[in-house]
């Protein structure tokens, strides 16, 4: 079988605001999307296909951490499978009030 997923080896990074975004897939065999661990992924879903391709949409990331997410192209019936990340940057502090939590050595007193 051969499976091939047009996604940098890095990995996709996306808008901390959300976005939606298509990986090209090339493939001679039915294959299915899937997260790898849905639990750190809740942020990400995952969208419309057709045999060339896959949709997935991220969420806004509403937190001060970044977050990133396993996303694995598997062929059906066989282990053959490509895995790649989805990497969100945390919100920035800006015009709003941080409740006076700021991370040791940012140089404000």
């Amino acid at each position: 079988p051969k499976l091939k997923v047009n996604v940098k080896e890095s990995g996709k990074t996306v808008s901390v605001k959300g976005e939606t975004f298509t990986v090209g897939v090339e493939s001679n065999i039915d294959w299915v999307a899937e997260l790898v661990d849905p639990a750190d992924a809740s942020w990400v879903t995952i969208g419309d296909f057709t045999p060339v391709s896959q949709t997935f949409t991220c969420a806004a990331n509403p937190g001060s951490e970044p977050r990133e997410a396993q996303v694995r192209i598997r062929a059906y019936g066989t282990s053959v499978s490509c895995v790649f990340a989805i990497m969100q940057a945390e919100r920035l502090r800006g015009g709003r009030k941080d409740h006076g939590r700021r991370p040791a050595g940012d140089g404000r007193g």
